[in-house]
Formats: structure tokens, sequence, C-alpha cells
């Protein structure tokens, strides 16, 4: 059976799907699909700790420094992954950008997680007013290099054996996007509250309020 035809973001190819606020009805399923082996080893969740409790993992996807949102195709019913946004608090304007999907669903739909990931980042910077997002990935993760290729984050450095998969050391490549960088790949993704990064570049500054007549200062 042919997969009816997907909505594309604005200016990409890139599928746009359907983002759902986290609640505790999907706890059970994000927990499953973070559990696996071939899963959970390429994770840290600080302090190299690979794995959750289920009130850890609902503690932190409904924590106010986390913006967290399902993705599945448009209409659909089941969630096919999770994208979250770290940090989004951070005084400096970053955030540290991660994905789990649900490894048992054949994928029908080419570079849907790639199209979730952005269009999580659209609020990141827009909503948000992040000016960069950060991420990792473990050298030897072919998929999650080749989506971070697909998205446009750009590989800015390598922490050498700061990784370790099934008892052998490996690198972590880290990978960046500014405002500016997304706001030249993707100009007319929308927001979740319905901004553009065009749309913000052509909104009218704000006049600085007038000093004629005001009353010179004083001297001795």
């Amino acid at each position: 059976m042919n997969t009816p035809p997907v909505p594309t973001l604005p200016g990409t190819r890139l599928p746009r799907m359907e983002l759902l606020r986290f609640t505790s009805e999907h706890l059970d399923a994000v927990g499953a699909w973070m559990t696996p082996p071939g899963v959970r080893c390429w994770l840290d969740f600080g302090n190299g700790r690979q794995e959750l409790s289920r009130r850890e993992l609902f503690l932190l996807l409904t924590s106010p420094r986390v913006y967290a949102r399902l993705f599945r195709l448009p209409g659909e019913g089941a969630p096919l992954g999770l994208v979250c946004l770290n940090n989004i608090d951070d005084q400096m304007g970053a955030m540290e950008v991660w994905v789990v999907r649900d490894g048992t669903v054949r994928r029908t739909v080419r570079n849907d997680v790639a199209g979730a990931i952005i269009g999580v980042m659209a609020s990141g910077f827009l909503d948000h007013g992040r000016q960069v997002a950060n991420s990792w990935v473990v050298a030897s993760n072919r998929a999650s290099i080749y989506l971070h290729n697909v998205v446009g984050m750009r590989r800015s450095g390598v922490q050498r054996s700061r990784h370790v998969v099934d008892g052998q050391r490996q690198d972590r490549w880290t990978y960046d996007m500014t405002l500016a960088d997304f706001g030249e790949l993707y100009p007319d993704v929308v927001s979740e509250q319905g901004r553009t990064f065009r749309g913000l570049q052509a909104a009218p500054t704000p006049a600085l309020p007038s000093t004629h007549g005001a009353p010179e200062a004083a001297h001795d």
C-alpha cells in the first residue's frame, strides 16, 4: 500500500511532522524506546548515566528547562519519536538538541526525524530566543551523523575518547547551528507560536523614544 504524500516544511523537501506535547500517557512508550541496548549505548544523561528511572524520565521531560515534543505523521495516531531541547533557559542563549525514536516501527517517510527536529528547533530559536543549538554524536553512530548532516548542523569539534560503547572508548563529534544558520536554511519554517525567521527579520524595529523638546540637564 502506498503512503499518502506528506506535506513538506516550507522551502524544503523535508516532511512536516505533527508535533505533540509530552504528557504522562506517553511515558511508558518513550521509556521503551530508550531501553534497548542498541539505543541506550549512544546516550548520556550526565555523569555517563545511560538509563533513567520512570520518575527521573518524567521529571526530565516535564521540566521547565526542557522543551519536549513527540512527533508523528500528520493525522496518524501513534507517535514515532521524541525531540527535546535541553537548557532552554540558558542565560547565554544556548540549547542542546537530542532525539529518540521508536525503533520498532518501519519508516514509511524518508527523513521524518529530520523534519521533526527542524520543526522543534524553530520553536527553540524563534519562540524561546535561543541563539545557538548544540549537539554531539558518538563517532561510530552513522545514523545520527547522517541525521545531523540532513538537518544542516555543522560539525564543530571532537571530544576524544569521551564515550564508551561495549567497553571500547570512542570519540564524540560535536555539532552546532546558530540562529543565523537556521534563518539561512529555513527562513519560512513556522514555530509553534506561528513565527518565522523571515517574518521576524521583516518586523519593523521599534522606534527609540523621541528626545525632541526634552529639558536639558541642569549645569552648575
